[in-house]
């Protein structure tokens, strides 16, 4: 089952930061945008890093899943998250077990906005 199945029907939010290293502000901005089609194209939304401060200082109710490697969450993560190591392979092929560990994260709130992130530029 592909990652995208297994979160049909929740509202998903990607945060990107916009940022992309070495990238002057013209090419982050065309960054951004493509971004953006693609993200409609599977079904998210992109957020930025300041509409998520507006969610956690309007303490809305949503779910953060921190996807990268036990390691990088350990150095430090957002607040409130829930880690869940994803590969890009699991978005063609998310396998039963890490599915189930996936579901049973999100919930059957399908009202509650999820966001998920990958990278942390500091």
């Amino acid at each position: 089952m592909k990652l995208l199945q297994t979160l049909k029907g929740f509202f998903v939010l990607i945060i990107l930061c916009g940022y992309v290293p070495g990238a002057g502000a013209a090419e982050n901005s065309v960054w951004w945008e493509r971004a953006e089609i693609v993200a409609r194209q599977e079904g998210y939304h992109l957020v930025t890093l300041q509409q998520l401060q507006t969610l956690y200082g309007a303490q809305q109710n949503f779910l953060i899943v921190d996807v990268r490697p036990d390691y990088e969450f350990k150095e430090g993560h957002l607040p409130r998250a829930i880690q869940i190591e994803f590969s890009p392979a699991d978005r063609y092929n998310l396998k039963p077990d890490k599915r189930d560990r996936f579901e049973s994260v999100l919930g059957s709130d399908k009202n509650r906005r999820i966001i998920i992130y990958c990278l942390n530029y500091n």
